[in-house]
C-alpha cells in the first residue's frame, strides 16, 4: 500500500500530513544545518561510479562544489565530461549516485545556482527537492514514525521550505459537519 497521507488523531482534532512534503521539509532542515556546522559526516563510496556529465553541467557543480561539500557530498571532476561521487551524506535517502546527481543537476538547471548571499538555503532547498520522495511509495510503519517525528522536531513543520502547506486539522465540528 502506498502512502501519500496519513491521519493523527488528538484530543478529537483530526491531522492530515502529506508524506511527501513532510520528507521535503525534513531533508530541508537537515541539510540547511549540516551546511551551517562544521562537522559534515559522509559515507565514502566504496566503487564509485563514473558519471557522465556535459560540460555545462561540470560547470554548474563545480559552482556550488564548496556548499555540496558542507553538507557532506564529496564530487570530484574526473576528466571534462565525468564526474565520481565518492561520498554523500551519512543519513542521506537511499539514492543511487547517477540518479542523485541527475536530480541535482535538473534542479540546477531549472533554478539555477543559488545567489552567494542565499546560497546555503538555496542549495538545502535544492538538495530537498532532488533528493525527497516526490510522490507516494511504501513505507513502512516504523519509516512513517520516524518520519513524523522528525517533522514535528522541525523549526517550521507546517510547511515546505518553498511555502507549501504539508498538514492541515480538521476540528470535531469540522468532522461533523462533513459527515452529515
Amino acid at each position: 500500500m502506498t502512502h501519500r497521507y496519513i491521519a493523527l488523531s488528538q484530543d478529537s482534532v483530526l491531522t492530515i500530513i502529506d508524506l511527501p512534503r513532510a520528507h521535503h521539509r525534513v531533508l530541508y532542515e537537515r541539510f540547511l544545518q549540516r551546511g551551517a556546522s562544521d562537522l559534515a559526516i559522509n559515507q565514502q563510496e566504496l566503487f564509485p561510479e563514473p558519471i557522465p556529465v556535459s560540460p555545462d553541467d561540470l560547470h554548474l557543480l563545480t559552482e556550488v562544489k564548496k556548499g555540496l561539500r558542507e553538507i557532506g557530498f564529496d564530487i570530484r571532476a574526473e576528466g571534462k565530461n565525468r564526474v565520481l561521487v565518492k561520498g554523500i551524506p551519512a543519513d542521506m535517502p537511499a539514492v543511487p549516485a547517477r540518479e542523485l546527481i541527475d536530480s541535482l543537476l535538473a534542479e540546477l538547471s531549472e533554478h539555477g545556482i543559488p545567489d552567494a548571499k542565499n546560497r546555503r538555503k538555496g542549495l538545502a532547498l535544492t538538495l530537498a527537492n532532488a533528493c525527497s520522495m516526490k510522490k507516494a511509495r511504501n513505507l513502512q510503519k516504523e519509516e512513517i514514525e520516524e518520519l513524523i517525528l522528525s517533522l514535528y522536531a522541525c523549526k517550521e513543520p507546517a510547511f515546505t521550505a518553498d511555502g507549501r502547506q504539508i498538514m492541515t486539522t480538521l476540528e470535531p465540528e469540522e468532522i461533523k459537519k462533513r459527515l452529515q
